[in-house]
């Protein structure tokens, strides 16, 4: 879910949950008791991720308010390379990092995943983003890092399903699938490409939409991550963005 004036109801997208392979463990009795754990394991995910960090990103452009997003990044000795979701490049406005300015090197719109660098960006800053990837699992305990009024904050929450998630393409209208996850996470505008983490600080799905009034949120399997990360390897990922 991204953040932008009257341009919101384009960018949040409707998912559709097609195929699920699983279903979550059932949860403890005991309110107190899941509070406590779900505070550890927040402030866990919060100190777990000294490779990579949680930024903002923002564009202007299209004669609208910038639309707000979020992204993973990491940092090597040429620049800083950061991806996040595709629907929130639309236009073709100027982008920046954490408020400096930054260019868009790919971006697929089927996979709804874009990268954007400051400075040179090189082969080896897409094998630090491939190398921070994890492994989802189906009731596994996640953090979803969040940029709330310019802070971190971090939303213990389990994955409650692997799921094939269809959706609508933000270029051409088309009903696309890709692999996703669900879980339980109230997202607001400016979430989409919040990172989701898994309690050793990798990152399993990326945040991009939610369920029209209900706490079911949805994000983009590390699986669709690592497999844009090889296509942008090999060359065949371009940087051509939707037009206003």
């Amino acid at each position: 879910m991204t953040r932008r004036g009257t341009r919101v109801a384009r960018t949040i997208l409707v998912a559709t949950v097609i195929g699920v392979s699983a279903t979550a463990c059932a949860g403890s009795d005991g309110d107190g008791m899941e509070d406590d754990m779900e505070d550890g394991i927040a402030e866990s995910m919060r100190q777990s991720t000294a490779d990579w960090t949680t930024v903002r990103v923002a564009v202007d452009g299209c004669g609208l308010a910038p639309e707000i997003a979020t992204g993973v990044a990491v940092t090597t000795d040429t620049g800083t390379i950061v991806l996040t979701v595709a629907h929130a490049l639309e236009g073709s406005g100027t982008v920046t990092i954490d408020g400096g300015r930054a260019e868009v090197t790919a971006v697929d719109t089927v996979a709804d995943l874009a990268l954007i660098s400051q400075r040179e960006s090189n082969p080896s800053a897409l094998d630090e983003l491939g190398s921070i990837l994890g492994e989802p699992t189906v009731g596994g305990a996640v953090g979803v890092r969040l940029l709330r009024d310019d802070a971190l904050e971090v939303i213990a929450s389990t994955i409650d399903r692997l799921a094939t998630i269809r959706h609508r393409n933000v270029v051409d209208g088309t009903t696309v699938e890709r692999s996703g996850l669900v879980l339980s996470v109230e997202l607001v505008g400016g979430d989409s490409g919040a990172p989701v983490v898994d309690p050793a600080g990798r990152v399993v799905g990326l945040m991009y939409a939610d369920a029209k009034d209900s706490s079911t949120s949805y994000a983009i399997s590390s699986v669709e991550v690592a497999d844009f990360l090889s296509r942008v390897s090999s060359g065949s990922v371009s940087a051509e963005r939707t037009g206003c």
